[in-house]
């Protein structure tokens, strides 16, 4: 398999865009210009995380949708830090954005797993389970805090729209029933993350961009942590899903279109209930410290961005807002 993708940029300030026919944007969180969000802070370099995209009512990936064709993945990644030391680490945001590396995968299954112990990082989770699509050093911009370094957040989605050996979109079968993206974090700036230092581990190119809505659906966002294996964000108390979207086109039945006025945006997403105040997150340090908000602030609270007539690109997808609010 080649391991190739198109990349292209727009700027945008809504999350709201009429969608064709059968094709749709599908996101598990809830990230827009309404609802919350938050970066998390704790990964090191060589974690990953990710989106189970499955059935899910209103809005999610249904039975009916396959064979379809991937038309785009969608990921929100930030520019962060950590300060200070056990066990008081800090997490702000960044100015300085920029793009940063990560690896990404797109895999194919019938049945999702409820366990994920035993499994490997790089092993399919079932027998069955398909890799459709994955490319390596992949540049990701990175959303930057606002100029004022306070309560803003630039936060932005990159589009890559992978393509297979004969430069033509992905395609998944019709026996599948559930899509699973994952971002491996490659190694960032040294002095980028003083958890990771004080744990004897690399410091992370990126850190991941999650909803912060109080909602997580059971069984759909994940993390890969080193020696503790693959678990669900629910288990380990990160209370969100991760800013991570497809784009696709259904080649099934007519009833499977979401329909003309379709909402590319996580409102319609999530389907779960309040996760009941747990207060772990990703942003816990490899040493079981926890990781602070810093003064400055870094998770969000997104309000409307005035780019909202921002021309589309043919280089990197960026759709930017600006959100308020706390880092996790």
């Amino acid at each position: 398999m080649r391991l190739s993708f198109l990349v292209s940029v727009l700027l945008a300030g809504g999350l709201g865009v009429r969608t064709a026919r059968a094709q749709r944007v599908i996101a598990q969180d809830t990230l827009s210009t309404a609802t919350p969000a938050a970066i998390s802070c704790g990964f090191c370099a060589g974690e990953r995380y990710g989106v189970v995209f499955r059935e899910l009512a209103p809005g999610g990936l249904q039975p009916a949708d396959f064979p379809l064709t991937i038309r785009s993945l969608r990921v929100a990644v930030a520019s962060a830090r950590v300060t200070g030391s056990a066990p008081s680490f800090r997490c702000e945001g960044l100015t300085a954005g920029g793009s940063a590396l990560a690896d990404l995968e797109l895999w194919a299954g019938s049945e999702v797993p409820s366990a994920l112990e035993g499994i490997g990082p790089d092993d399919p989770w079932t027998p069955g389970e398909e890799l459709l699509w994955a490319a390596a050093d992949v540049p990701l911009m990175k959303s930057t805090a606002g100029a004022d370094g306070a309560s803003e957040l630039e936060a932005g989605f990159n589009e890559l729209q992978p393509v297979d050996e004969m430069a033509m979109p992905v395609r998944v079968g019709a026996d599948a029933r559930y899509i699973r993206a994952v971002v491996r974090i490659r190694e960032g700036d040294a002095g980028s993350s003083a958890s990771c230092a004080a744990a004897r581990q690399n410091p992370p190119s990126i850190f991941p961009l999650r909803d912060n809505d109080g909602l997580i659906a059971g069984e759909r966002s994940f993390i890969y942590a080193g020696s503790a294996g693959w678990l669900w964000n629910e288990d380990v108390g990160i209370a969100g899903d991760w800013a991570i979207r497809l784009e696709i086109r259904s080649d099934g039945a007519p009833s499977s279109d979401a329909g003309p006025g379709a909402m590319d945006g996580g409102p319609l997403s999530d389907g779960g209930t309040a996760d009941g105040g747990v207060t772990r997150d990703a942003g816990v340090a490899a040493d079981g410290s926890t990781i602070e908000p810093s003064e400055t602030g870094c998770g969000c609270q997104t309000t409307p961005d005035p780019a909202a007539s921002w021309p589309a690109l043919l280089a990197l997808l960026w759709l930017r807002r600006r959100v308020t609010g706390e880092c996790r």
